[in-house]
C-alpha cells in the first residue's frame, strides 16, 4: 500500500467517524441547532431537492455549508435561518 492509498484510507476512516459522531449527537437531546450538522444526503432528503439544486443554493449563498474532504455538511441553525428568510406568509 503506497502513501496515497494509506492517506485516503485514513481520511475515509476519519470521515466515517465524523458521520458516526454526528449521528450520535443528533439522537441526543439538549443540543442547540448550532451544535448539530446534517450531511448532504440528509439535506437532499429533507428538502426533496436534487444535488444540483443544493449546489446552486450553496453557490448562491442561500445556505451555508462546511466541506470536509468531499463531504458537505449543513448546520441546522443555517437550515432554520434559510427557512425563516424564505418564509412567505399566506395572504388568506
Amino acid at each position: 500500500m503506497d502513501y496515497y492509498e494509506k492517506t485516503a484510507k485514513q481520511i475515509q476512516q476519519l470521515l466515517d467517524k465524523v458521520d458516526e459522531i454526528s449521528s450520535m449527537i443528533k439522537t441526543r437531546s439538549g443540543f442547540d441547532a448550532e451544535d448539530v450538522y446534517i450531511d448532504n444526503n440528509e439535506f437532499l432528503q429533507l428538502f426533496k431537492v436534487s444535488r444540483r439544486t443544493a449546489q446552486h443554493w450553496r453557490d448562491s449563498g442561500i445556505i451555508g455549508h462546511t466541506m470536509i474532504g468531499s463531504k458537505i455538511y449543513y448546520c441546522l441553525a443555517d437550515v432554520h435561518k434559510m427557512m425563516k428568510e424564505n418564509y412567505k406568509q399566506r395572504t388568506k
